[in-house]
């Protein structure tokens, strides 16, 4: 289970692309997008469609909504490797993961 956690707005093309590519040479993965209530409608439809474009099935992308304070950092331990944004690049979101013992691949700067 590939993930991000950061706000849906950090994810440029350039990114998504490469993390296609990521679930391409793992097939049997998925990627999880935690995000907001607002706006899902408009943005979960646009990333399924960016990620089909580029021949990843749209059920392999997976969305869910932010958790309660109780159980957030348990939520993002079920995750294998979070997928840092860039060049918007996470922080508290990257601090939680590590916290949650989920390592973290990111892009310098």
């Amino acid at each position: 289970v590939f993930c991000t956690f950061a706000k849906v707005y950090k994810i440029q093309q350039e990114m998504a692309s490469l993390w296609a590519e990521i679930l391409h040479r793992a097939p049997n993965s998925l990627l999880w997008i935690m995000g907001y209530k607002d706006g899902r409608d408009s943005y979960e439809p646009n990333i399924k469609k960016f990620f089909k474009k580029r021949g990843v099935d749209p059920d392999r992308i997976v969305f869910s909504s932010l958790f309660d304070k109780d159980v957030h950092l348990q939520a993002k331990s079920h995750a294998n490797l979070l997928l840092d944004t860039h060049p918007y690049n996470g922080h508290m979101t990257v601090a939680e993961a590590l916290w949650a013992g989920v390592p973290v691949v990111t892009f310098p700067g």
